[in-house]
């Protein structure tokens, strides 16, 4: 095998067919507009076998909009775009000139390639992007378990989990108000064992 002419590291083994991972800064607040552009931009250059990936990572976060509350992806690093590529010129110029794309992150000299993120860079970032997607784990709650209301009307009642979605990040809690049995559905983030 052909050692990596990207790879700055001596005596390391070229992996051509995974590519290495680039950053690239984006206008902020138009990455998901960048990425569409660079994949469409892509694939009408046939460049698809050399700009394998373009990831926005985010993150699930559960936010209140007009009273209810929503569940909204929320980007991890604004401005940037993770790109795995078998980087040459014509792909660097692909890149480079995408609309919604100012650059790679870290280019140094004008006629030199970007450097790729490092292995260990790569792997914390894949990982915390993975991790990130299990908001709880689905024995969370179980039912006939005791919880106690964190928000809203009910906040400091004490009920027991009546069934548990976890799919959703909710549970259906039984709460006593008013000397009565009161069935409510709630999200995981609005109860806590007591």
């Amino acid at each position: 095998m052909a050692t990596d002419p990207h790879d700055h590291t001596p005596g390391t083994i070229a992996r051509p067919e995974k590519g290495r991972w680039f950053v690239v800064n984006t206008l902020t607040g138009h990455e998901l507009k960048a990425k569409q552009a660079l994949e469409s931009r892509a694939a009408s250059l046939g460049l698809a076998d050399r700009i394998l990936e373009v990831l926005l990572p985010t993150d699930q976060v559960s936010t209140l909009r007009n009273g209810k509350k929503k569940i909204v992806a929320q980007k991890r690093y604004p401005g940037y775009l993770f790109v795995r590529c078998l980087l040459d010129e014509e792909a660097w110029a692909a890149i480079r000139y995408t609309p919604g794309i100012s650059g790679f992150a870290g280019q140094g000299q004008r006629d030199r390639l970007p450097a790729p993120m490092t292995d260990a860079e790569v792997a914390s970032m894949l990982a915390s992007t993975m991790s990130s997607t299990k908001a709880r784990p689905v024995d969370s709650y179980q039912a006939g378990e005791p919880v106690r209301v964190q928000t809203g009307p009910f906040a400091g009642f004490l009920g027991n989990v009546a069934e548990v979605y976890p799919d959703r990040l909710r549970v259906k809690v039984v709460l006593n108000v008013f000397g009565r049995d009161t069935l409510t559905e709630l999200g995981f983030d609005e109860v806590r064992r007591p």
